[in-house]
């Protein structure tokens, strides 16, 4: 998902993930802030979570979470 908060303001949400009821599961999101001047600066956060499946011998819950800052410059 995309929304232009303004005119050189951009934020984007995105997320992808599998995952069967009482089974293994993995996802990914992430949440970004950027601002389209030139250079541009994508800011954000990044999850990802993962657990495996509880009928294995070493059933494992974990998440994590990232805050991210970047510089992108675009050539011409």
């Amino acid at each position: 998902m995309e929304y232009a908060i303004a005119p050189h303001v951009l934020f984007r949400v995105d997320g992808a993930g599998f995952g069967v009821p009482h089974h293994a599961d993995l996802n990914e999101t992430s949440g970004t802030l950027s601002f389209a001047k030139e250079p541009g600066s994508p800011d954000g956060v990044k999850t990802l979570h993962f657990k495996t499946s509880p009928y294995q011998e070493e059933y494992e819950i974990g998440t994590f979470i990232t805050p991210f800052f970047g510089l992108r410059w675009h050539f011409q």
